[in-house]
């Protein structure tokens, strides 16, 4: 029988692609405000589950923004820890972590998201205290 069971964060645990998308465009604005933001769209969604820094690192390289691509993985993790509070758990999730404690399973969070603001949404809704493992 299993004894491990493991989720992804966005878009499995919760609704956040669309902030996640915008957060993404709001990063590159101040560098390049005359951005393609719909280019910049289409990639973070032709991307999803890559680490932040190739993301931001192709970003750069076609734009020839002059800021590292570390730079803007920093800047948009700390606007994702200050939209924290907009991002919501999926309704019923916190009862089917707690069935599954119940039953003795070990429960894990995997996501590419930063782990900053991945703890300030769990804490805030209640659900860190029932995970064994958060990999972000």
């Amino acid at each position: 029988m299993k004894q491990h069971i493991i989720f992804d964060f966005d878009d499995t645990v919760s609704s956040a692609y669309e902030l996640n998308q915008q957060l993404f465009v709001e990063t590159v604005l101040p560098y390049k405000q005359s951005v393609d933001e719909n280019y910049l769209r289409k990639l973070h969604y032709a991307n999803r589950g890559t680490s932040m820094l190739m993301q931001f690192d192709e970003v750069v390289k076609k734009f020839g923004i002059k800021v590292s691509a570390e730079r803007l993985v920093k800047e948009n993790e700390d606007l994702h820890k200050e939209s924290a509070n907009k991002v919501k758990i999926f309704s019923g999730f916190t009862n089917v972590v707690k069935h599954f404690k119940k039953h003795g399973k070990i429960i894990s969070i995997c996501t590419n998201r930063a782990r900053g603001s991945l703890e300030i949404i769990l804490k805030r809704n209640k659900v860190i205290k029932y995970l064994d493992n958060i990999i972000a």
